[in-house]
């Protein structure tokens, strides 16, 4: 059967090793082409569950890609870990068996009004048993006490402001270079580990409110 042709985001492709795909849901669709390398492109399938990608990796010809980043299973929420973990399996044994060299899995970043975590340890788990790299988000985008960082996360509670995709873009270019090195945006500013955009990173308080000291480190 004749592969299909993978429809994507960037201006050209080149039959270079080097190119990357992300390949995912709705989530990518914040991230400007412009802010990456020429050799990065998208693939992006709103509302898809793993179900879908699992079929559709099958039929597309990933042969000019050597590098494939995976970020679904947010919208699988209600699917068993089970049959979740079989699925998700399918779809990086049909990335090798397209002969893609390196396969990186996305983890789902966190949501205002559903736990994400149930499908984020089965992704770490998949990631150790199928040998491949796992990029946990959770840590940067949520306090400690459970709270998600203000200014990372839209309104709507799912996708992400302009500051939240630059700074998933900072975690997945510390794992493979993806980067421009002249974005039109600038990375997400860097802070002391105990502080956040004014907030405590600890307790997730607004620091001009914390009049005592806070012990949630402790």
């Amino acid at each position: 059967m004749q592969k299909l042709k993978l429809k994507i985001r960037n201006n050209r492709i080149d039959r270079i090793s080097a190119n990357i795909l992300i390949f995912g849901s709705s989530i990518t669709k914040e991230i400007k082409a412009t802010d990456l390398n020429d050799n990065v492109y998208f693939n992006t399938n709103r509302g898809a569950l793993v179900s879908d990608l699992e079929r559709k990796i099958q039929e597309i010809d990933l042969s000019p890609f050597s590098t494939i980043v995976l970020q679904f299973g947010g919208n699988d929420t209600k699917l068993s870990v089970q049959t979740f973990s079989r699925k998700y399996k399918n779809v990086i044994q049909s990335a090798k068996t397209n002969r893609i060299k390196t396969v990186i899995i996305w983890g789902c970043l966190q949501r205002s009004n559903t736990s994400l975590d149930h499908i984020n340890n089965a992704l770490y788990e998949i990631s150790i048993e199928e040998n491949v790299t796992f990029i946990n988000h959770f840590d940067n985008f949520v306090f400690r006490n459970g709270e998600i960082v203000p200014g990372l996360i839209h309104t709507n509670g799912v996708h992400l402001t302009n500051s939240g995709t630059t700074k998933l873009i900072d975690n997945i270019n510390k794992v493979t270079p993806i980067r421009n090195v002249n974005p039109s945006v600038q990375p997400y500013q860097t802070y002391d580990r105990n502080t956040w955009d004014s907030y405590c990173y600890n307790c997730g308080s607004k620091l001009s409110q914390i009049i005592t000291f806070c012990f949630s480190w402790t």
